[in-house]
């Protein structure tokens, strides 16, 4: 059986001044999320693993959301992950969608 291709994004927050702070953590997180979904998968289908598609930018900006979700749509993943660490910036998904 062939898996879903599965695309994992994280939605980070918006305001330039806290990025350096936070964005390391973001990425970190974003980490950690991946490798949960591939254990996790690995577990259930033993033989069959999906390809992940991990956004290359944390989403802090519609621009940088649009970016991401070009990514994800080159790649086809089917399946989308969205990920927050700190703050919920909902209108961020839609030009990731």
């Amino acid at each position: 059986m062939k898996l879903s291709k599965i695309g994992v994004a994280m939605l980070g927050d918006e305001r330039e001044f806290l990025h350096p702070l936070l964005i390391p953590k973001c990425e970190e997180n974003l980490r950690k999320v991946v490798d949960i979904i591939k254990r996790r998968i690995s577990e259930v289908y033993r033989y069959e693993k999906p390809e992940i598609i991990v956004g290359s930018k944390i989403i802090t900006s519609i621009k940088i959301a649009k970016e991401v979700g070009e990514e994800r749509a080159k790649a086809g993943a089917e399946i989308i992950i969205l990920v927050y660490y700190i703050w919920n910036y909902p209108y961020l998904v839609w030009p990731f969608i």
